[in-house]
């Protein structure tokens, strides 16, 4: 019988082995968000509201800082869309809020006061004490100018590295 090279392949088992050795093997496993707050991390919040009078006249609809009867002023609606959510990480639940760019009670314009006017602590107790020193700050306070970002950015910072 001839064997042709077409009827060697159709009956042809081929069978490859390989051996690999790994002498040394690094997984690097990159920790998660929930990895971080189930190990205890907290996450602290704090808030730095713009009172400058590019926002408007409190008192009209088309401001940022209206509070409409029956909806809340775009201000509100941000500190409670963001603070509801991050107040579930820090046990302690007290966050300072400042503002800028207002002219204060005594009429000095000032670019970082806590909202509380509290000097010697800036925190409110939870999202309802943020929105409590944010309503009674923008009745008395008068919106004013330049918008001015560096000293409330500034201050947040020594506040965060003063309690750390």
């Amino acid at each position: 019988m001839r064997i042709t090279s077409t009827t060697l392949w159709k009956n042809t088992i081929v069978i490859f082995c390989f051996q690999c050795i790994i002498q040394s093997c690094k997984i690097d496993i990159q920790p998660s968000f929930l990895d971080y707050i189930q190990g205890g991390t907290e996450i602290k919040f704090a808030a730095a509201i713009d009172f400058t009078d590019s926002n408007g006249d409190p008192y009209l609809p088309t401001s940022l800082h209206y509070n409409h009867p029956h909806q809340s002023s775009w201000y509100v609606k941000v500190i409670r869309a963001i603070g509801e959510i991050i107040q579930d990480y820090d046990t302690e639940k007290l966050f300072p809020v400042f503002g800028f760019g207002a002219m204060l009670p005594d009429g000095t314009v000032s670019h970082e006061f806590p909202c509380n006017f509290s000097p010697n602590n800036p925190c409110c107790q939870g999202i309802r004490g943020m929105l409590d020193a944010y309503d009674k700050c923008l009745r008395h306070v008068r919106l004013h100018k330049p918008t001015n970002l560096s000293p409330v950015i500034n201050r947040i910072a020594k506040y965060v590295y003063n309690i750390s």
